[in-house]
């Protein structure tokens, strides 16, 4: 009996053991990246970027004519702006939250006619206000490397 009762305990410490052993290595690795270049950061971040281009992860969205809230209507980050189609007078602003109507907004693109199909850089912090004006625009959220 003592025998049998040495078994299932070392059974048991075998078992408990390998469990261990196997949920350390199924647990998701974290690049350490700290041991490479800037160089080397950059064209990793731009393979990177290609391959979430290839495999179509990227997400992109549909702005009509209209007034949007960052961080409520659409998610806050950074965008590629492309204006999709136009009419007379076609504009796109950004301003801060709670930034007076007579300050400057933080983005201001007046589009003509040779625009439609252009991409620009967007940053959208908390609270911005997006506002579309006599066009359709699309934003496609951005991973990339922006310099501001």
């Amino acid at each position: 009996m003592k025998r049998f009762v040495s078994f299932i305990l070392t059974l048991c410490m075998v078992v408990l053991t390998i469990s261990v052993v196997l949920a350390e290595n199924s647990a998701k690795e974290v690049l350490d990246l700290s041991g490479y270049s800037d160089e080397d950061i950059i064209a990793i971040n731009a393979q990177v970027q290609a391959e979430i281009f290839n495999r179509h992860l990227e997400k992109t969205a549909t702005l009509p004519e209209g007034n949007f809230t960052a961080g409520r209507d659409i998610p806050v980050g950074t965008y590629v702006l492309k204006l999709l189609s136009r009419d007379a007078f076609s504009t796109f602003t950004v301003r801060a939250k709670n930034a007076p109507e007579d300050e400057d907004p933080k983005v201001y693109f007046y589009f003509g006619d040779d625009d439609v199909g252009k991409d620009y850089n967007l940053t959208l912090e908390e609270g911005d206000i997006v506002s579309v004006h006599n066009c359709s625009v699309s934003i496609t959220i951005s991973m990339g490397i922006v310099f501001r």
